[in-house]
């Protein structure tokens, strides 16, 4: 199980979280209405516009489409912050994964995309965290995925007093001199499907240290990656 926090740094980060959710609220509130008048000028006025209005509406719709995803992320940031204690009792990691999965089903479907895992074992953890850390890893493989049609393979296995997780697919790889800066906020790869904002692999790694463990990438360009990470062992069945 992960260290206790002191009060002072729980309060720190409550206030810090506290902040960047009320900051999130403020930021999604213009979004929507920026969005919803996009689209009724749309719909509405699209027979009189000559291509390049077209061209900067569609460049509004992006950018809200970025700003938006940037929001999502800054709040999954935020609760991989949150210092909650774990619960009372070993949970079941099949059950986070499979949340995990049910958010990424239509990519999942889209890809055609093959995942496959072995059995997992219950441990003391925070349940909705587990499954952010599963999603995020997980569509990290598919948006990095090669021409082949991608295959996920989550495996655990106990190593002393840690569960060791790998979660190896078969896309694009990553490049050796990236390999350490790619768990740091904002530093999204180029190569992806779909341009990131940056922020996936750095919640893995919060929640990952928050339940005790270390995260890293095993990986060659052109032959898959393989992210491992381990968990604290302590109360799981």
């Amino acid at each position: 199980m992960s260290p206790q926090h002191s009060i002072e740094d729980r309060v720190s980060v409550r206030e810090y979280q506290r902040f960047l959710d009320t900051a999130i609220h403020h930021l999604r509130a213009p979004l929507r209405v920026i969005a919803t008048s996009a689209a009724l000028l749309s719909e509405g006025w699209d027979d009189r516009f000559d291509e390049q209005a077209r061209a900067l509406l569609k460049e509004v719709f992006e950018g809200v489409t970025r700003i938006d995803n940037l929001a999502k992320s800054l709040a999954s940031y935020s609760m991989a912050l949150m210092p909650e204690s774990p619960s009372s009792g070993p949970i079941p990691v099949e059950i986070a994964l499979q949340g995990a999965l049910a958010t990424l089903q239509v990519q999942i479907r889209e890809t055609g995309a093959t995942i496959q895992y072995n059995a997992l074992p219950r441990l003391c953890g925070i349940h909705g965290q587990l499954s952010v850390l599963f999603r995020c890893l997980l569509s990290n493989a598919l948006d990095y995925r090669a021409t082949a049609l991608p295959r996920i393979e989550i495996t655990a296995a106990r190593d002393g007093d840690r569960w060791r997780f790998a979660i190896s697919d078969n896309g694009i790889g990553i490049p050796l001199k990236y390999q350490d800066q790619i768990f740091q906020p904002f530093q999204g790869l180029h190569g992806g499907v779909h341009q990131g904002i940056g922020l996936g692999l750095a919640i893995c790694k919060k929640i990952v240290e928050a339940h005790g463990g270390t995260i890293w990438v095993e990986s060659n360009t052109q032959a898959g990656s393989t992210f491992v990470f381990t968990l604290a062992a302590d109360g799981t069945e």
